[in-house]
């Protein structure tokens, strides 16, 4: 998740400052189909503030995700799950 915030917010900080805005707020969420281990199978977007956001998450953070297969009966499934993602960005950083 540190990468996608570090390249999302080299992108909106200038125009921040520019706007005179001391935050921005992005929100996607993504559907998953989730394999019998754990794995994601599928992604499906559901809403999304801004398309490169978007795409940076499913193309950074959805790789690296593992879950607890679902269990139909006692043995692994697939199943979709829906999952928010939010990421605020300062105009500035604390340090600067």
């Amino acid at each position: 998740m540190k990468l996608l915030y570090a390249k999302t917010n080299e992108r909106y900080k200038e125009k921040l400052q520019a706007q005179g805005q001391s935050s921005i707020t992005l929100r996607s969420t993504l559907r998953l189909l989730i394999g019998k281990r754990g794995e994601v199978l599928k992604t499906l977007v559901i809403v999304s503030d801004d398309d490169v956001f978007t795409a940076d998450l499913i193309n950074t953070v959805v790789p690296g995700l593992q879950f607890t297969p679902g269990l139909e009966g006692g043995k692994p499934t697939k199943v979709w799950v829906t999952i928010p993602f939010k990421i605020t960005i300062p105009a500035k950083e604390k340090d600067e």
